[in-house]
């Protein structure tokens, strides 16, 4: 079993965080969901997943086969669907919650806090993947083991007092967006990886 990580995965639209996260959800060796908004099922860099409920998301399966599958839901289903992961409904594999900003705004819901808190004894792993820094929840940090930075139009220097390595930070942002602008595109869309833990 893979160690349980909580990870944030942020950059704008077409920064390359779809297909970043997608190639590694095919290269994982364990179940993995991605949770996405009902809006967004239809996204291209996950068509190699199939759309299942969290009730039937093993349909199919052999006991102990690893499942890789998409879940779709609006945010008044999402405490629900965390709700159903702690009580045992999803063990040993990658938790995505695409589109986090949807669902994970202000502040963490007490589902995402508890779960994220407990993902070891649960051996899940978790990728919240957001639009920019400064629309997480800044408790965020205090679980995260990595961000992995995606290029971003963000100004966090309002939030540099609650920010751990925030100097990383703000210079990774300024890589990625170098990168991104730069015009070589072998590195327009190679993401800056920032350890907290």
């Amino acid at each position: 079993m893979q160690e349980s990580q909580f990870n944030l995965i942020v950059g704008s639209p077409g920064a390359g965080k779809s297909t970043f996260v997608a190639g590694y959800v095919k290269r994982y060796n364990q179940s993995a969901i991605v949770y996405k908004h009902l809006a967004n099922i239809d996204d291209q860099a996950f068509a190699f997943l199939t759309t299942k409920t969290k009730e039937a998301w093993r349909q199919g399966a052999a006991p102990g086969q690893a499942v890789k599958c998409k879940i779709a839901g609006r945010q008044e289903e999402y405490p629900g669907f965390l709700q159903w992961v702690m009580a045992g409904g999803f063990r040993n594999g990658l938790l995505v919650v695409d589109d986090a900003t949807i669902f994970e705004r202000d502040r963490l819901t007490k589902e995402m806090n508890e779960l994220v808190a407990m993902r070891r004894h649960y051996g899940i792993s978790i990728w919240l993947v957001y639009h920019g820094l400064s629309l997480l929840p800044i408790e965020q940090f205090i679980f995260c083991n990595r961000i992995v930075l995606f290029n971003t139009n963000d100004n966090i220097k309002y939030k540099a007092a609650k920010m751990p390595r925030f100097v990383e930070l703000q210079q990774g942002i300024a890589q990625v967006r170098a990168h991104f602008q730069g015009g070589n595109p072998r590195l327009k869309h190679t993401p800056v990886v920032v350890k907290l833990a």
